[in-house]
């Protein structure tokens, strides 16, 4: 099977504009890694990447002139011609994922990833936040709009702000006071959330388009808050696998439970979560339904074919002993 492997930011989604150093470190990774998998698992894997990029991945490289953001997706439209399925990564931020999406299932490709109406819904926090809770699943209050902030602040102590159709820690902020609610940027879609304490998690999974999600692993997540950030400003800087295993049953759990309220995710799906000091405080924050930053450590650990799961074939699922310790670059090292 012939498939194309698409990541934004190294694949034409900053053509026509500067290339960005630090997208471009944490998609490359995600790129990479992917792509020498699928490559491995004897798939013919494709990239259009962007001529800026300096990149070396097996397969077949189409070189994009990355003139302008048409020409980019003229590009993709006309791979998706040449290959059987499509695998794509991409930031939820600006309907960007959902869209990309749309354009494989226009062009009759097996999509290798979630339904863009599936994407959609999740990638809306708000709203997902309100099926799960009504389906008994943990997440944090939550209000759309700043004018929600004053009122939040005062009942929980410590608030989070982020956009509402967010993607990792950007523009993402823990408020104490209220000056830190007049140090934020303006935007007008912010989701207004209580601050749940505990240690930032996720998991991950890989949904086939029938059967039960499978578990692959869960680990911690490296979420600090900005140095000189007024308002305390996120950051992310990778994570480390596996939990300790009590840790991990409690985050695949609760992963599990919220995905049985879902519909048409299919693929890599990893969702982020906060884990409390007792099982009962464990609480639901995002599903990201595409490959997540996570993946450069699970596949070191992944003694099987990740992609071989996500194209449907028959793995027995294997994991090496001991930990890894993965950067937001890609880059792992074993944790002793």
């Amino acid at each position: 099977m012939r498939v194309l492997i698409h990541e934004y930011f190294c694949c034409g989604g900053l053509a026509g504009r500067p290339l960005d150093s630090g997208l471009l470190a944490e998609g490359g990774g995600m790129l990479c890694g992917l792509v020498e998998d699928f490559h491995a698992a004897g798939q013919d894997v494709a990239v259009v990447l962007d001529d800026r990029v300096p990149l070396m991945l097996p397969g077949r490289v189409i070189t994009l002139d990355a003139v302008s953001p048409w020409h980019s997706l003229d590009a993709f439209d006309h791979a998706l011609t040449t290959v059987d399925a499509a695998l794509v990564v991409a930031p939820e931020t600006d309907d960007i994922l959902p869209s990309l999406l749309e354009r494989v299932e226009q062009a009759g490709v097996i999509n290798l990833g979630s339904a863009s109406t599936a994407v959609r819904f999740v990638s809306d926090n708000h709203t997902l936040a309100e099926r799960l809770a009504a389906a008994g699943i943990a997440v944090p209050a939550g209000a759309l709009g700043l004018e929600h902030a004053r009122r939040m602040l005062e009942k929980f102590g410590a608030i989070v702000t982020k956009p509402n159709r967010g993607a990792g820690c950007i523009d993402t902020h823990v408020c104490r006071s209220r000056a830190d609610l007049a140090s934020l940027p303006y935007r007008t879609d912010w989701l207004v959330q209580e601050h749940v304490p505990g240690l930032a998690a996720s998991a991950a999974f890989i949904v086939p388009r029938s059967g039960r999600p499978i578990p692959l692993r869960a680990g911690t997540q490296g979420v600090g808050i900005e140095r000189d950030s007024e308002a305390g400003r996120l950051t992310y800087s990778g994570g480390q696998l596996p939990l300790r295993p009590d840790l991990e049953s409690r985050a695949i759990g609760l992963g599990l439970a919220a995905l049985e309220h879902m519909t048409r995710l299919h693929g890599y799906v990893g969702i982020d979560l906060i884990l409390g000091e007792r099982p009962e405080n464990d609480t639901l924050i995002e599903i990201n339904a595409r490959p997540t930053v996570a993946y450069a450590g699970l596949r070191r650990l992944a003694h099987f074919s990740i992609p071989g799961l996500m194209v449907g074939n028959p793995v027995r699922i294997e994991w090496q002993p001991g930990a890894v310790r993965y950067q937001a670059n890609g880059s792992c090292q074993t944790v002793l």
